[in-house]
């Protein structure tokens, strides 16, 4: 009976020495990670967010400007030597820049009836000694200063918003990482003519319209410009102005000198 009581007592004071160390332990590890975090010794076990702190945006491990989009109206307009580092990337819209030497000191990498993801994977630029690249991938080429992009008007009636999203904001990834240096401006996609709306209802300006708010949040994300250049050629109900253009869509020679004053007098500063 008295071994049965020894051995009682030998196990409570086990149990209580063990709950006593173990409580020991974890106050002397909270004080150690308090100290620890005091001193910024655990940021590398926050995780990564996205977002913007100290008034820039966050992209990887590189650091975006703050932008205030869409870029408004500036007091005074640029001449087109603003141009004379800039690259255009986009669309038969876009090549209509060359087309109608519209401008003869830009770049215009561009291809009639081009998509987002075509700029991205077909190698349609050629360069001296054969070498070839995607639209996208060429633009690096030329060490440009300024961006201006404009993709979807091939796209938008047949794409989901969310996959259209998705490669204009792997797109915008290359371009920057290519381009560290360029400033980008992200042009809306243009609207069309009411008429082209009533002969397909999958040419809607309402669309267009989503896409473009969705197009002004991404460039608000990866720290580029956004250009609402569809504002110049709407009419009151948010259709294209039928005197710009002809088939609904692509806008006519004259109309490139509207869209070229908007771009001058809307600039990052």
């Amino acid at each position: 009976m008295k071994k049965s009581v020894d051995g009682q007592k030998y196990r409570h004071h086990f149990c209580f020495y063990l709950l006593l160390s173990t409580l020991i332990t974890i106050a002397v590890l909270s004080a150690a990670g308090l100290v620890l975090a005091k001193a910024g010794m655990l940021d590398f076990l926050r995780p990564s967010v996205s977002g913007q702190s100290d008034g820039q945006s966050s992209f990887g491990s590189v650091s975006l400007p703050e932008v205030d989009n869409p870029v408004k109206e500036s007091a005074e307009a640029e001449d087109e030597s603003y141009f004379d580092d800039a690259v255009f990337l986009g669309d038969s819209l876009t090549y209509g820049i060359s087309s109608y030497d519209i401008l003869k000191n830009a770049i215009v990498l561009a291809e009639p009836g081009i998509t987002l993801e075509g700029a991205m994977t077909t190698r349609l630029a050629t360069f001296p000694g054969g070498e070839r690249a995607t639209l996208v991938d060429a633009v690096s080429h030329y060490e440009p200063g300024k961006i201006y992009v404009m993709l979807g008007t091939n796209g938008f009636a047949f794409t989901s918003l969310d996959d259209f999203i998705k490669q204009y904001g792997e797109m915008l990834d290359t371009l920057i990482e290519q381009n560290p240096n360029a400033i980008i401006y992200v042009q809306s996609i243009l609207p069309v003519c009411s008429f082209l709306t009533e002969q397909d209802s999958r040419y809607s300006n309402r669309t267009i319209d989503r896409f473009n708010d969705a197009l002004l949040t991404l460039a608000n994300e990866k720290g580029v410009h956004y250009l609402n250049v569809a504002e110049r050629f709407k009419t009151s109900d948010g259709s294209m102005n039928p005197r710009y253009s002809s088939d609904g869509m692509h806008i006519s020679q004259g109309a490139y000198d509207y869209w070229i004053e908007y771009l001058l007098s809307h600039t990052a500063k």
